[in-house]
This record gives C-alpha cells, sequence and structure tokens, in this order.
C-alpha cells in the first residue's frame, strides 16, 4: 500500500524524534579514536595531578622537619588536588597555628586542612626522648674524659641537662680545668658546657 504525500509528511516528526532519542547520527557519536584520546587525556591528567601532590606533600614534609618546635613530632601530611590535610598530636595549640602557616608557605598548596590535635602525654615523650639524649651525652663525656691521660685520674663528675653538661669535682692543675672544657665541648650533642671543676686545696 502506498502511502500519501499527507501521511508521509505527518511521519517525518516522528522519525526524526526516534533518531535523536537513539543516539541521532552517526556523525553525533564519538569516534573510538576520540573516546581513546579522551581516555587516554584523563589518565595523563591524573599522573600530573598525583605527581603535584606528592611533590607538595614532599615539600610540606621537609619545610616542618626543619622547625625546631615541629621536628620532634609526627606530623602526618596528605595533600588531595594542591589541599593539604595536616593530622597527629603536638603539644600546644601554638605548634598546630605554626605547622598550617609552614604548610600553606608551600609553592603549590591551595589550601590547609590543619587536623592537628594537642596530646598533653606528647610533653612526657618529648622529656623522655631530652633524658635519654642527656644520659647518652653523658656516656660519651665520661668516656671522652678517660681516654685523656691528664684527666683520666681525676674524679671529675658529670650531669648533662638538655644537652648542658656540668663538670663537677676536684683536680690539680688549672690547664687540666681548661683541657676538661675542650674534651666535652667536642663530644657530640654537646650544647655548652658549665665547668665547675676546682683545684685541689694546696695546689
Amino acid at each position: 500500500m502506498k502511502l500519501k504525500p499527507l501521511a508521509i509528511a505527518a511521519l517525518l516528526p516522528i522519525a526524526a524524534l526516534a533518531a535523536g532519542e537513539y543516539g541521532g547520527t552517526p556523525a553525533d557519536k564519538p569516534t573510538t579514536m576520540e573516546r581513546m584520546e579522551s581516555g587516554t587525556k584523563a589518565a595523563v591528567d591524573a599522573t600530573k595531578r598525583e605527581t603535584s601532590d606528592a611533590w607538595i606533600t614532599s615539600k610540606v614534609k621537609s619545610a616542618i622537619a626543619v622547625e625546631k618546635d615541629l621536628s620532634s613530632f609526627d606530623v602526618n601530611i596528605e595533600t588531595e588536588k594542591g589541599v593539604v590535610q595536616l593530622f597527629g598530636f603536638v603539644e600546644t595549640q601554638a605548634q598546630i597555628d605554626h605547622a598550617g602557616k609552614v604548610a600553606a608557605s608551600i609553592a603549590g598548596v591551595k589550601s590547609v586542612k590543619n587536623d592537628l590535635k594537642i596530646d598533653s602525654t606528647q610533653s612526657a615523650k618529648s622529656a623522655m626522648k631530652t633524658e635519654a639524649g642527656d644520659a647518652a651525652i653523658t656516656t660519651k663525656v665520661k668516656a671522652a674524659l678517660v681516654r685523656e691521660k691528664d684527666l683520666s685520674a681525676m674524679d671529675i663528675n658529670v650531669e648533662t641537662e638538655n644537652g648542658v653538661v656540668q663538670l663537677a669535682g676536684f683536680v690539680d692543675r688549672k690547664e687540666q680545668i681548661d683541657r676538661a672544657s675542650k674534651v666535652v665541648s667536642r663530644v657530640k650533642g654537646v650544647k655548652s658546657v658549665k665547668n665547675d671543676l676546682h683545684l685541689k686545696s694546696g695546689s
């Protein structure tokens, strides 16, 4: 049966609608090559972003590590699209604020999510580390004094507090007092020397 011209005209809008519903003409669809190129570009962009985030994380860690009031703490760092997250525990609010400023100063950092928390036990941990370090310094200082022939027979007492070494006791000569200071100052970890050695009575 042949369709009249009027019937054909009426069906044209329906055909056009159907074509749009099922994706339009082949020319409107992305080719396989275009889809591959799009996927490749997305992968490259993601890799660049991850590399940049890793670089930022590394730079922030390095910057925090050189800050005296932050270097002894385990400040954890994550970066996502230039947004840096800090988390972990420190002793004071001032340290939290300082860490945030340090992170924000790094090139490429868009913003900082500072989730650091105050933990009072950190003070005790720091004190324990200091005590352990002081004990090691005291041991090394005593060993260094013993190796000195001119000082090995002397009863020199050694105490260390936060890297500051105090020498106490009595020696025979002024030269031994001066020598003890020089020997101790060369020991690794010693910040300064308080030499309270005195000459024996009659020396």
